[in-house]
């Protein structure tokens, strides 16, 4: 009984810690999604404003997260959102692939502007840089104490973003 009950306390206080993760994600990608959008506006950057899109995909992803972590109950209803979070991670996955591609293929073809330096912009993907690793660290440990695939792959979209 004793042990039964340190493990619950112990994955609630996981739960409660991939949270504060997921959630300092979802706030810093607002900041990041707003400043990139403003920034490629300025200089009239289509990569600093795809960087800006990006980043709403990562809002999507880490909303999911919160609603998968936010749910409580016996195993079948935790074990039941894990599999909806990890088909709802799985779509922006996709979608962020799609997103990849099509922008790759147009710069490629030369159907985008080259993009122009601004402060704004390399000041928020060098910060993006070191906020995303610290971030995806986090999640990755946590994600395997808690044997989560669903936050595991949060943690993989956060550093794939990054690149």
């Amino acid at each position: 009984m004793k042990e039964k009950c340190s493990q619950l306390i112990e994955s609630a206080n996981l739960r409660k810690t991939a949270l504060v993760l997921v959630i300092g994600g979802l706030l810093w990608n607002m900041v990041e999604a707003i400043v990139s959008l403003w920034a490629g506006v300025q200089a009239g950057s289509v990569a600093m404003l795809a960087f800006g899109l990006d980043s709403i995909v990562e809002l999507l992803a880490g909303g999911v997260l919160v609603w998968r972590l936010r749910v409580d109950g016996n195993e079948s209803d935790v074990e039941a959102a894990e599999r909806r979070a990890q088909r709802l991670l799985g779509l922006s996955f996709f979608l962020l692939a799609i997103y990849v591609a099509l922008h790759s293929g147009a710069n490629l073809l030369g159907w985008l502007p080259e993009p122009q330096p601004s402060l704004a912009g390399v000041s928020i993907v060098a910060a993006s840089a070191v906020v995303m690793a610290v971030l995806y660290v986090g999640k990755m440990r946590i994600s395997v104490r808690m044997q989560s695939r669903s936050l595991r792959a949060e943690a993989m979209e956060s550093l794939f973003c990054d690149l």
